[in-house]
């Protein structure tokens, strides 16, 4: 349901068609009925004063995505565009906002996730405040924490050396919270439109290769994220092979390969167990246990056991038993 009113810190805001634009927010957007009004209602709600806009790019979705997104642009139409396109993709989407983006300033919003209402000026406040120390032409950008689950992230932890938490998806805070000058995603290029997804982690770790810096000022949490765990098991296993092919010198020079990729298959086995894609999972389960026989076989046996009949109690017993009697024998 679309606001009755303007929300409060709106009511002073310079209309982004009436003036020059500070921001973009970008939000790419397939099949998001459910959430995008929650959405929209957070990146409107900004206590920022400055003028920003809002482009929605509807990527062919099957629902009501477009006639929701129509009517916040009908509603609000100094902040908000709409760009329909057929299903290309969100990396796509992407690239069609900035080339659409009339920002000095670019940020992201994806439709399931919300805004705390200082994140725009939070984030821009601390964009100008290191450009004043350091110019404008660095290739830089800013990344906040966010809450996800109630539980607050710890982004900075991992700053020392984001490439390595990058390519290895613990730092997950990607670009949906962050803000950059608009002008370097032309410096870095365009995001890789034959990627499903994980095109925000390789838009980032080519941003880092080129030698860019995320930095942090604001500590405090900016937005809330949602982490869906039904995900499409080929488009994580593509984004994987996407990973293991292009930035595989890097997991070998970090030493983190061996670790990663068996770990990176086992988490896709499930992925294609919610999918019911059971030959799937049976082969990426194999993967993980032929890359790391000794941590993944027994996850594998354990994974069989309670997949078994429970009715038979002491099955599960036995073949435990004979398998690190086996393991023992053959080391």
């Amino acid at each position: 349901m679309i606001r009755k009113l303007l929300p409060r810190s709106m009511r002073s805001l310079r209309p982004a068609k009436t003036y020059d634009v500070d921001v973009t927010i970008g939000v790419p957007c397939f099949n998001g009925r459910k959430t995008l009004e929650r959405a929209l209602d957070s990146a409107l709600g900004q206590t920022y004063r400055g003028a920003y806009e809002i482009i929605v790019v509807n990527d062919g979705s099957t629902d009501t995505t477009a006639n929701i997104a129509k009517a916040y642009e009908l509603r609000f139409p100094d902040y908000i565009r709409l760009i329909t396109t057929s299903n290309k993709g969100v990396a796509a989407a992407r690239n069609e906002i900035i080339k659409s983006a009339r920002g000095e300033y670019l940020t992201w919003l994806d439709a399931d996730d919300a805004y705390f209402p200082t994140k725009i000026a939070a984030q821009i406040g601390d964009l100008k405040e290191l450009e004043k120390k350091s110019g404008q032409q660095a290739l830089r950008l800013v990344m906040s924490e966010y809450r996800i689950n109630g539980n607050n992230s710890n982004v900075r932890q991992y700053l020392a050396d984001p490439i390595r938490h990058v390519l290895t998806g613990e730092l997950r805070a990607y670009l949906w919270a962050t803000m950059a000058r608009t002008s370097i995603y032309k410096v870095v290029g365009p995001f890789n439109q034959k990627l499903h997804r994980s095109e925000d982690q390789d838009w980032l770790l080519r941003f880092l290769r080129k030698g860019g810096k995320i930095q942090q000022r604001t500590r405090q949490p900016l937005m809330h994220y949602s982490f869906s765990t039904s995900r499409n098991g080929k488009h994580v296993e593509e984004s994987l092979h996407h990973i293991l092919s292009t930035y595989g010198r890097l997991l070998d020079k970090y030493g983190i390969r061996a670790e990663f990729e068996p770990r990176r298959y086992w988490e896709i086995a499930g992925f294609y167990k919610a999918n019911k894609k059971w030959d799937d999972m049976w082969r990426c389960r194999g993967m993980a246990v032929k890359k790391d026989f000794d941590t993944y076989f027994p996850k594998l046996i354990g994974e069989v056991i309670r997949e078994m009949d429970q009715r038979d109690s002491d099955l599960g017993a036995r073949v435990l038993s004979e398998v690190e009697a086996f393991r023992k024998t053959n080391p």
